[in-house]
């Protein structure tokens, strides 16, 4: 199995699992729906950032600065 079908199994397993625990907890456990679904926009935010700079690269777009660059203007002042 290579990395590109098992990240694929692993994505398809968690696209299933996520709704069958809302449910879960909406059936089982007495949540309301109005509960999970916030939970689940809130969470969705942070989720969809990760996997929006992890398809662009890991490109730097917020000024990020290395140590030995921060390090090598300490010693010129």
């Amino acid at each position: 199995m290579s990395h590109t079908d098992n990240r694929h199994l692993w994505l398809m397993l968690l696209c299933c699992l996520v709704p069958l625990v809302a449910l879960g907890a909406i059936l089982f456990f007495g949540v309301s729906v109005s509960t999970v679904l916030l939970v689940g926009i809130v969470l969705l935010c942070p989720i969809l950032h990760l996997w929006m700079m992890k398809s662009m690269g890991h490109v730097h777009v917020h000024g990020h600065e290395d140590s030995s660059d921060i390090s090598s203007r300490m010693q010129k002042q």
